[in-house]
């Protein structure tokens, strides 16, 4: 019986070092994703910010409502 209760207990142990290992692998995959976010997130704004406006001011210009420097603005007689 001894031996029974050691095995199980080296059983157990290497299931929380297993847990210990996928969490830090687990931690270092999050600082890698943050870390590229971050450094290519900043870079990216200017593309994005330009292409919103641009899709802004197109919109708005189709449909009259101020904007992108036009439209035929609902007309008066």
């Amino acid at each position: 019986m001894r031996l029974q209760d050691q095995f199980r207990r080296l059983h157990h142990q290497e299931e929380a070092a297993t847990s210990i290992e996928y969490a830090v692998m687990l931690l270092l995959i999050l600082l890698a994703v943050i870390g590229s976010i971050q450094t290519f997130g900043g870079s990216n704004n200017g593309v994005w910010g330009d292409n919103v406006q641009t899709l802004d001011d197109g919109v708005w210009s189709q449909v009259g409502i101020g904007g992108g420097g036009g439209g035929s603005g609902g007309g008066g007689s």
